[in-house]
């Protein structure tokens, strides 16, 4: 294959329903474009070290990482967050993912834990919620295995299209009415009635931001 015929058959592949950026949109890409370009120039100083036996000036170093933590200032910025929410929640979800490492006899790392995450409870851990709330998560999902109808018959398999949460808990929709919305977050199938998530208090995604009761 000659370069041209190569050129012509890579390109059917180019998306091309890209979008006018915001600003917000914009900050979002200039920060991660910072993140990277920063990274490369803390990686190269430790190649320049490794392959060709120039001395590693940590001066430097930590330049490159002052230089990432601007660029993720930026970035907190724009996604109205900060380093101690950031913090607080990955050290959450290392909670949720070695759970014995946090423990009074502090066991140690596990490869086999890293291996075999519980992906469902790490990000339930990242967004913040509490034990309830994770319990809640676990019985939609196993409720959609599992449900009857009103005749008491198991109904396999269930999707989110016949499975939601609404005002008498986790519910077999009925074939009338196959209505609901995704919660953005803990992502279980909610009533069109609720405005906020049941299990997490997440606003409706088509309704914007909604004050969560105290």
């Amino acid at each position: 294959m000659n370069t041209s015929d190569y050129s012509k058959n890579a390109l059917l592949t180019e998306s091309k329903n890209y979008r006018v950026l915001g600003k917000e949109d914009m900050r979002l890409l200039h920060g991660a474009m910072g993140l990277v370009t920063e990274a490369a120039e803390f990686m190269d100083a430790l190649k320049k070290n490794i392959y060709y036996g120039k001395p590693t000036d940590v001066s430097n170093l930590e330049e490159e990482l002052g230089d990432i933590l601007w660029y993720m200032a930026i970035l907190c910025d724009t996604m109205d967050t900060d380093f101690s929410e950031l913090m607080d929640k990955n050290i959450a979800k290392l909670k949720s993912r070695y759970p014995d490492r946090y423990s009074p006899d502090g066991n140690r790392f596990s490869s086999e834990k890293a291996k075999n995450r519980d992906l469902e409870d790490e990000k339930a851990a990242l967004k913040g919620l509490d034990k309830e709330s994770k319990l809640k998560i676990k019985a939609y999902w196993a409720a959609v295995d599992s449900i009857t109808n009103d005749k008491g018959e198991i109904c396999l398999p269930l999707t989110k299209e016949q499975v939601r949460y609404g005002p008498n808990g986790i519910e077999l929709k009925p074939e009338h009415d196959r209505t609901g919305w995704d919660c953005p977050l803990c992502k279980i199938n909610v009533h069109k009635d609720y405005e906020l998530c049941p299990v997490c208090q997440e606003s409706h995604p088509g309704l914007g931001p909604i004050r969560k009761p105290t």
